[in-house]
């Protein structure tokens, strides 16, 4: 009786520890097809490390008076408006429309991802600092000059992220999570990175 139930008992810890590997992937069997929809989801799981944040400090400035026939300053109308911020850009591709190519024999599979783009951009309200407020007399600061320089800085972080080739950092990221990705879900399976 004794032998009967260890055996019992056994059994049922072998089959909860096979349940339990196989449910948290730590050990992949053989025969399993890779499937489109497979690879979307395990591609959609690691979408957020699949990207660049980028902090930048960016100084925007609006100086003007006004004037007579767009040709002569008004005395007292002179205003300047300069601000100094970090602008933090998140890069990375979408990897929502990530397009898959799985060879007949399940040996390669080809992603292929979009180009990295800005994901999204703000302005550390924290850091935003004014260096200069004149308001002249008859011309004051508004907060339409604010936005403006809002938009300004965003601007000027998004051309310093492209002339120092942060977008391809940013690709280099995404390409590598995918690579990792699939080495640890597909380690038999060769992957290739195409940005469309």
């Amino acid at each position: 009786m004794k032998k009967v139930l260890a055996v019992i008992i056994a059994v049922i810890v072998a089959f909860c520890a096979g349940y339990v590997v196989g449910a948290f992937g730590l050990i992949q069997f053989g025969g399993d097809k890779i499937t489109v929809k497979v690879l979307k989801e395990e591609v959609e799981q690691v979408a957020d490390l699949a990207s660049l944040k980028c902090v930048s400090t960016e100084t925007g400035e609006i100086k003007n008076s006004k004037q007579i026939a767009k040709k002569y300053d008004i005395p007292l109308t002179g205003k300047q408006l300069t601000a100094e911020c970090n602008v933090i850009t998140i890069l990375g591709s979408d990897l929502g429309d990530a397009d898959f190519e799985i060879s007949e024999d399940q040996t390669e599979v080809t992603v292929k991802v979009p180009k990295s783009k800005i994901i999204s951009q703000q302005i550390d309200e924290e850091s935003w600092t004014l260096v200069n407020n004149k308001s002249g007399l008859f011309n004051r600061t508004t907060v339409e000059d604010d936005d403006q320089i809002r938009k300004d800085v965003k601007k000027a972080a998004t051309k310093r992220l492209k002339e120092n080739n942060y977008y391809e950092e940013a690709n280099e990221v995404t390409e590598n999570v995918l690579v990792d990705l699939f080495s640890k879900a597909h380690p038999d399976v060769k992957v290739n990175v195409e940005f469309k």
